[in-house]
């Protein structure tokens, strides 16, 4: 069974070495989801509220697959590199999440050159039979040019989370930036780096409309080499508008009243 009414830590979640739950990862994305959908919630729209509410809903082994899933360099993962002790038993909770959608196994519309950053020199040689004294771009220029046909081939499976867009999403709310990610909770809870304490709450909140959102998003992609300026649809005044906005609501939650 993949739900279940409520998914919480129990007594069986050891610690690890740092004193953190061996579900840390889980929990902290719970944390994000949670809170997102209760300050952003009338951002969202149904599919991403969808998203939140049945990953919340999800048994605990494969949420916490999936968010390991997240966390790993995309957009595709091999099936033999996945390696979660806490997580039992992996073939199972795999096997659920790829028949309900949450996961996609060997995707037709990954493409050759991006499975092939995935393939070390000796995959290529022990599955293509190429010679050993080849290089790596020698190798590559031997590969089948149909992706079905290459991951055929291979002994393990490519596995690519379902949803990518909507998790960003999430990230996006939370955050408020593209500099960090999920492994910001860690340098915190180990004590690395202190982060301020300010008021959470609709009126300080980053994004106050879903244009505020789409806004950053867009401006974010700028950060990519292959996104033209004429392709961002969005002028410099709104945006400077959202920043201001932004900036004003900080500075009043920052600075101590009657000052």
């Amino acid at each position: 069974m993949m739900y279940s009414a409520k998914s919480e830590p129990t007594k069986a979640d050891s610690v690890t070495a740092d004193g953190l739950s061996r579900f840390y990862y889980l929990d902290n994305f719970q944390h994000v989801l949670r809170y997102v959908l209760q300050q952003y919630r009338d951002l969202l729209n149904t599919a991403e509220i969808d998203y939140g509410e049945h990953f919340l809903a999800l048994n605990r082994p494969h949420q916490a697959l999936l968010v390991r899933l997240y966390s790993r360099r995309g957009p595709c993962i091999r099936s033999d590199k996945l390696n979660y002790p806490e997580i039992t038993p992996m073939d199972t909770v795999l096997d659920e999440l790829v028949n309900a959608g949450w996961v996609r196994r060997n995707p037709s519309d990954l493409s050759v050159e991006v499975l092939a950053t995935k393939l070390t020199r000796k995959d290529m040689q022990t599955c293509f039979n190429l010679p050993a004294s080849a290089s790596r771009q020698a190798q590559l220029q031997c590969l089948p040019t149909d992706s079905g046909a290459l991951m055929a081939k291979l002994p393990f499976d490519f596995l690519a989370p379902a949803h990518p867009m909507t998790v960003q999403v999430y990230l996006d709310l939370f955050f408020g930036n593209r500099y960090q990610d999920l492994s910001t909770f860690v340098v915190s809870q180990l004590g690395h780096v202190k982060y301020p304490a300010y008021r959470l709450d609709q009126a300080s909140r980053f994004f106050q409309s879903r244009d505020d959102l789409i806004h950053f998003q867009t401006l974010s992609s700028c950060g990519s080499s292959s996104t033209p300026l004429n392709a961002i649809p969005v002028t410099w005044k709104s945006c400077s508008l959202s920043l201001t906005r932004f900036l004003h609501c900080r500075l009043d939650t920052l600075i101590p009243q009657g000052r």
